[in-house]
């Protein structure tokens, strides 16, 4: 009865192998996985820190490690489990079968299942893929304890696979991560308390061979285990290695561009105010988020400084000239780029730009240096500006009391206020063309170093009639 079954079991699969032709089928097949491991899938993202990424890593890792112990097969003795398979109709009692072919079997089917996922990931589904090689994984290794039906210490690779999950699951699949940890913990316990140790079981085994054979076994498994712990403590050392790398970039990035916005002296206290105003929220989540000017706020200071504003003559009619060329946003922005090269050498920064006026502070890391040697400095800012530019220009400066500085942490733009300020700009208004106007506090600052006309009182709007003077040779 047993050998006619096997004849028609024989019968079944040669039909099926010519039916499906199944040598092309493997030989697509291998020829598949060898293209997986020779020219990487190109995924949406090849980040090292992408799951897609990771998940392929691990896909190939698994099916090589697959292939690499098909060899401890090689020279397995003849070892036979026993089973006994009930059916409703007969009842086949004491089938032996050769263990190595089961774990060949065993092999062979994980191995499909990992191209699935290999397949599923060139496809981009990588949450079906991520769940398939879990499954996979667990399964392979269950079975295979299964089958050796001996503690040889394979049950310690679903330590690996929970020590792997937390990089395969993202922060918003906690619940299938956590549901992932127990299943795999789980497994680990039970094969670990439930399988029979080798000590002691010589005399169950058919045979002492057989017996040096399993010990032989546990070894590998044991040094491929700490080998598999290495690789993964590499990887993600050089995950981690990766992310610090982007993120010193990024710091440095950020730094490079908060000096250009803000001065070195304001931005400890910057970050000081923002780190307190987000511990707020953190604890209150309803705050005020007024920030009241404070005179004494570390992030604003008073000090002599000077400040100059700029602004192109006739700007309007010469964007809207259909005549000409006429001049473009982006050439006043190179313009004023070009500015920004002229004063680089000099104790000068830029506020900020509106539309087509350029205004100037000079002095503000100078505090300490005499009050001439800044008014100096202004004058030859201003000078700079007017012959760098290729458009008739008119060029207001002052020199005084200036306060300076981040009036609200949570709008952080860097700006300045003050008489002097509004001087300056009062100054600039009624400027010539392609002339520099400045107030009296410059002209008696720089009057020793330069020859003067002698001043005259303009009439500034909201300031009332003042003495200013326009710099000679502009």
């Amino acid at each position: 009865m047993i050998f006619l079954a096997s004849q028609k079991l024989k019968y079944l699969c040669v039909k099926a192998q010519s039916y499906f032709n199944l040598p092309r089928v493997i030989n697509r097949l291998s020829l598949n996985l060898f293209d997986s491991f020779s020219q990487p899938l190109v995924l949406n993202k090849t980040d090292i820190n992408d799951r897609g990424t990771i998940l392929l890593r691990i896909c190939q890792a698994m099916i090589a490690v697959i292939i690499l112990q098909s060899f401890k097969y090689a020279g397995a003795p003849d070892m036979r489990c026993h089973s006994a398979i009930s059916l409703n109709i007969i009842n086949l009692e004491n089938i032996y079968c050769n263990v190595s072919y089961l774990h060949i079997a065993n092999m062979l089917l994980h191995i499909l299942l990992f191209s699935c996922v290999l397949f599923l990931l060139k496809k981009s589904y990588i949450k079906v893929a991520k769940y398939i090689l879990l499954s996979a994984f667990c399964s392979y290794i269950l079975i295979a304890c299964l089958l050796w039906q001996y503690n040889l210490n394979l049950q310690y690779y679903f330590l690996l696979s929970m020590f792997v999950s937390c990089y395969i699951f993202d922060k918003h699949e906690k619940r299938y991560l956590m549901i992932a940890i127990c299943i795999q913990i789980g497994l680990f316990i039970v094969l670990h308390q439930s399988l029979p140790s080798l000590h002691g079981v010589n005399s169950l085994l058919h045979a002492t061979g057989a017996y040096l054979y399993l010990q032989h076994i546990s070894q590998i498994n044991t040094y491929v285990f700490a080998i598999s712990c290495v690789i993964c403590a590499l990887f993600i050392r050089k995950i981690l290695a990766h992310n610090w790398h982007t993120l010193t970039q990024y710091e440095a990035t950020q730094s490079a561009l908060l000096k250009k916005l803000f001065p070195a002296q304001l931005m400890p206290s910057l970050l000081l105010a923002q780190s307190k105003q987000q511990s707020n929220l953190g604890k209150n989540p309803v705050v005020n988020k007024g920030f009241i000017a404070n005179p004494n706020n570390a992030m604003q200071s008073t000090q002599q400084m000077g400040v100059v504003f700029l602004d192109i003559c006739q700007f309007t009619q010469l964007t809207s000239d259909k005549n000409s060329e006429g001049v473009s946003w982006q050439a006043i922005y190179h313009l004023f780029a070009s500015f920004d090269l002229a004063i680089e050498q000099l104790d000068a920064k830029r506020i900020k730009t509106n539309g087509d006026q350029y205004i100037l502070l000079v002095g503000l890391n100078s505090e300490n240096i005499a009050k001439d040697s800044i008014a100096l400095q202004t004058i030859k800012a201003c000078k700079e500006l007017l012959h760098t530019s290729n458009l008739s220009v008119k060029i207001g400066a002052a020199f005084g009391s200036v306060t300076c500085g981040i009036f609200d942490p949570n709008n952080p733009n860097f700006d300045i206020w003050g008489e002097t300020v509004i001087r300056a700009a009062r100054l600039e208004a009624i400027a010539k063309p392609n002339t520099i106007l400045i107030d009296i506090h410059l002209h008696t600052l720089t009057k020793s170093y330069i020859d003067y006309a002698q001043p005259t009182l303009q009439n500034l709007k909201g300031l009332g009639k003042q003495l200013a003077c326009e710099l000679p040779g502009g």
